[in-house]
This record gives C-alpha cells, sequence and structure tokens, in this order.
C-alpha cells in the first residue's frame, strides 16, 4: 500500500487524482478548517487518529497530520513512452540519487517545468517514499514515471528514438550551460549526491553540459542544479512562455 502525507501533497492529489484516494488519516487535533471542508466537498473517506498512528504509517513526523492512503499508480513501460510521436520532448534519467528529499526535490522541478518522463533504476537510489512524495509536493502524479531495471539498456533505447543524450557533469568535454542548445528531443542524465554519474552511463553520453560557479561554494546540490537545468532546457525550447 501507499502512503503520501503533508497539506500539500494531499491536496495536489485530490485536485489531480481524487480517484486514487483510497481514506485519508487525520490528524485528531488537526485545525484546518479550509482543508476538512476539501475532504467533505470531495466525499472522501477519511478518519482521525492519534500521532502514533501517523508515524507508523509515514514513518516520520512531517506529516503536518495529513496522510492519504492511495491506489499504487501504474509506471510507464519505456517502450510504450518512446512509441508516442513527440515534437519535443525532455526526459529526466536519474542515476543513484540517494536521499528521498532530493528525489522529491526534483519530481517537483520536472512537474514544474512540464518534462515529458522522469526514470530511473529500481535497484540503485531512493523510491517514491511518503518523505519523496511530500518534498515532491504531489509532482511524481504528474508527468510519466519509468522505472526501470537497467539505466544503461533504456539509454540505449532512447537513442534508437533519435533522443540526444546529455549528461550533467563537469569535464574537458563539457559545454556551459548558457551557450548550450537542447536538442528537440533530450534525455538529461543527472547523477548521484556523491558519486556523480557512472562511467558507463557517461561513456553513452553524446554531449556533456555544466553550470558554471562564480561564488565560493564549488557546487549546487543535485536538486537545485536539476532545478536550473530544467530552467534553462524550458526558457530555451519554450521562449516568451516563462
Amino acid at each position: 500500500m501507499t502512503y503520501i502525507m503533508g497539506r500539500r501533497c494531499v491536496e495536489e492529489m485530490i485536485k489531480h487524482h481524487p480517484d486514487r484516494i483510497l481514506h485519508i488519516y487525520l490528524l485528531s487535533s488537526l485545525q484546518d478548517r479550509e482543508f476538512l471542508q476539501v475532504i467533505k466537498f470531495n466525499h472522501l473517506s477519511h478518519s482521525f487518529v492519534n500521532k502514533g498512528h501517523l508515524f507508523s504509517l509515514t514513518n516520520s513526523e512531517s506529516h503536518q497530520g495529513i496522510v492519504a492512503k492511495i491506489k499504487e499508480r501504474n509506471y510507464c513501460d519505456i517502450d510504450e513512452f518512446l512509441s508516442k510521436e513527440k515534437e519535443r520532448s525532455l526526459v529526466l534519467m536519474l542515476d543513484g540519487i540517494e536521499d528521498p528529499q532530493n528525489f522529491g526535490a526534483i519530481a517537483r522541478s520536472a512537474a514544474c517545468f512540464n518534462i515529458s518522463g522522469l526514470i530511473w533504476s529500481k535497484n540503485r537510489g531512493a523510491d517514491i517514499t511518503p518523505v519523496a512524495a511530500k518534498t515532491a509536493c504531489g509532482g511524481f502524479e504528474l508527468m510519466d514515471l519509468i522505472k526501470v531495471s537497467n539505466l544503461a539498456s533504456s539509454v540505449e533505447k532512447f537513442k534508437k528514438f533519435d533522443y540526444d543524450i546529455v549528461s550533467a557533469d563537469v569535464n574537458e568535454k563539457g559545454e556551459v550551460l548558457d551557450n548550450f542548445v537542447f536538442a528537440s528531443k533530450t534525455l538529461l542524465i543527472v547523477g548521484s549526491e556523491k558519486e556523480g554519474i557512472r562511467p558507463l552511463l557517461k561513456k553513452m553520453t553524446s554531449r556533456f553540459v555544466y553550470i558554471p560557479m562564480l561564488g565560493k561554494i564549488s557546487s549546487l546540490n543535485v536538486a537545485q542544479a536539476t532545478s536550473v537545468l530544467l530552467y534553462s532546457w524550458q526558457s530555451k525550447n519554450f521562449p516568451g512562455k516563462i
């Protein structure tokens, strides 16, 4: 069973996919009248419980007194995803992102900048936990999610469908983001917090891009860096829309 938590996250689920909500658990002392009215207006099953019960569902104290039990969502099959004709498409591939808050923050940015899909490995890195879902503020529900066993074989499939394979990495082949021109169909790979992108995926990369740093700290958090990259893609592919 899947649980999501936090007012904003649950609110977004009610707004976009109320049919997937099975039950909402509310802290007995919750005073959020506006949110309670939303639940009643949508005729959603709910009950009031204590703080310990909410913690047992989410293993977190960051629930804000609101937890929802939802139906499992279907992940998109990679072959089905690629078979859809797309004039412009940015797919974000996560290579070993371990922190669930980073994972959620990246999903939130991806939803904000309307990317086509998010792909990650089921065997390496974080998954969609209540903490990740809360940080994403509903972002996981607003795009195609592709969960695969092998990222390298997935890259090969994207290549066959004429996607430009781009890795966010600082090296001698890298291009500065300011001057970087994204292809109309791009697979953008971002790497783990500690190790970055694995060598095998780097070998499969067509181009590298990096964000120049002018300050006293030499790098951004992976979620922050991803937001900058996605903004750049959107501003260059949809000028005048933002």
